[in-house]
């Protein structure tokens, strides 16, 4: 095809080598390759030109008969004509938030898992009936897992996932969750979280923040809602040029298989502004550092500030947010603990050994119901090196 063409079809790459050639930039094509596939769901016009560079075969779907096939069924047509709308917003708001331009072969936030968010609930239960059914079926032959099958069914009515059939037949859990990769550039150390107080629980996990897709909302709207979350941090975000990486990540749970789509936001702390994480970081819950891989870093437990009042001189280390209240952790409030660390600490706390010991760690704060009090700065702990 030519530049500033109409496309007609999209393109599977069956074999051999083509090239694409946009006025910015020229990429190969190889077999495995989707060529112009946003002609499926919006009218497009190519915006570049394509040639074969060797002896090359493609499978071509005409938008045409794509349509006609699509229409044929009320129950598909509501599915795409939702998946096409959502794809056309995708694309207007790359443009709009001054993301990579799109083109034939990418196209920016428009992969599955940056649409499925955007689904209407009655369009996620359309998708996922068939795969409930399935698991509905099996249950006289396993009793004990008919409360696993009724929560996800309120899932799947709260949008909170989505039920489908893999290509090997398997049920396949969707969810679709955003990440914030924040980084410390004179450092090289980024926020990570390393774990979450549920009332009188403690978990801990050391990945990046995140959050799951609200209903209605879009990709946009969610890491700007992220972002708060991590105030006032969120007025020192510098957002990177690499724009969002997507990755898939997939685990066996129980009777199905549940895969995440995790969409990771980069961007850099503005180590300009004056008292960057004394402004962020407020009641400080031990007076003493803690080393956790063998001397090569100190974590130091921190309460996120939520009014100036709570701001103290505290240096970076780790902290924790609560959902809007100025004292964290009362009347049963859930909150999550956060921690500045490099790159092979983030490796080392997610092991089995790292683990272990970030555990140890967290579980020698204080309770959360003493975090308002005055008690906590003043009181002496034990300082144990943890092995």
């Amino acid at each position: 095809f030519h530049l500033a063409s109409p496309a007609e079809s999209a393109f599977i790459i069956v074999a051999g080598e083509l090239e694409y050639n946009t006025k910015a930039e020229k990429q190969l094509v190889n077999a495995g390759g989707w060529v112009s596939e946003a002609a499926l769901w919006v009218h497009w016009v190519h915006v570049g030109l394509m040639e074969a560079v060797s002896a090359s075969d493609a499978i071509a779907v005409s938008v045409g008969n794509f349509e006609k096939v699509v229409v044929s069924s009320p129950e598909c047509a509501r599915v795409f004509r939702s998946f096409a709308e959502a794809y056309h917003t995708r694309i207007l708001q790359a443009c709009l938030h001054g993301e990579d331009s799109p083109t034939d072969l990418e196209m920016p936030s428009c992969g599955f898992e940056a649409i499925l968010p955007s689904l209407l609930p009655e369009i996620h239960a359309e998708i996922s009936s068939p795969a409930l059914r399935h698991l509905s079926s099996f249950l006289w032959k396993r009793p004990d897992c008919i409360g696993h099958v009724r929560k996800l069914e309120r899932e799947v009515m709260e949008k909170k996932c989505m039920l489908a059939f893999a290509a090997d037949g398997e049920v396949e859990r969707l969810v679709a969750v955003c990440a914030l990769q924040l980084t410390e550039v004179s450092s090289g150390a980024f926020l990570a979280e390393v774990g979450v107080w549920k009332g009188e629980s403690l978990s801990v996990s050391c990945k990046l923040p995140g959050t799951k897709h609200r209903d209605g909302e879009t990709a946009v709207e969610t890491i700007n809602r992220l972002v708060q979350m991590l105030a006032p941090y969120d007025k020192a975000i510098i957002w990177s040029e690499r724009g969002c990486k997507s990755e898939r990540k997939s685990k066996m749970d129980g009777i199905h298989r549940t895969v995440y789509f995790r969409s990771t936001y980069q961007a850099s702390l503005d180590e300009s502004l004056p008292n960057v994480h004394a402004a962020a970081q407020g009641l400080e819950l031990l007076p003493f550092t803690r080393q956790i891989t063998d001397g090569c870093s100190e974590i130091r437990p921190f309460v996120l500030a939520r009014n100036p009042a709570e701001v103290g001189a505290a240096d970076s280390g780790v902290m924790a947010s609560s959902a809007g209240t100025s004292q964290p952790g009362l009347n049963g409030e859930d909150f999550k603990i956060y921690a500045w660390v490099t790159d092979d600490v983030f490796k080392y706390l997610q092991s089995d050994s790292g683990h272990k010991q970030l555990t140890t760690c967290l579980n020698g704060l204080p309770k959360p119901h003493l975090w308002a009090t005055g008690d906590v700065q003043g009181q002496e702990h034990e300082d144990p090196m943890i092995q």
